[in-house]
């Protein structure tokens, strides 16, 4: 469990991140059976996997704290 502290740094540099234009590429390691369920969930809602993949990332982020709403 994070201290009061910890949390406050890492919401400070998760704003910091949001508020920066600056992309980065992330490699990601899965499953095959992992990769093609994602593909045809990603397909099936009209995205491509890697817009998925964002989508499902950026709603952890957001979502974790309870406290953030995603824009």
């Amino acid at each position: 469990m994070m201290s009061a502290v910890e949390v406050q740094k890492f919401s400070s540099r998760r704003e910091d991140a949001m508020s920066s234009e600056s992309i980065v590429e992330m490699p990601v390691l899965l499953e095959t059976w992992l990769l093609k369920s994602l593909e045809e969930a990603a397909n099936e809602q009209g995205l491509t996997t890697a817009e998925m993949v964002r989508r499902l990332i950026r709603d952890f982020v957001y979502y974790s704290d309870g406290d953030l709403k995603a824009p």
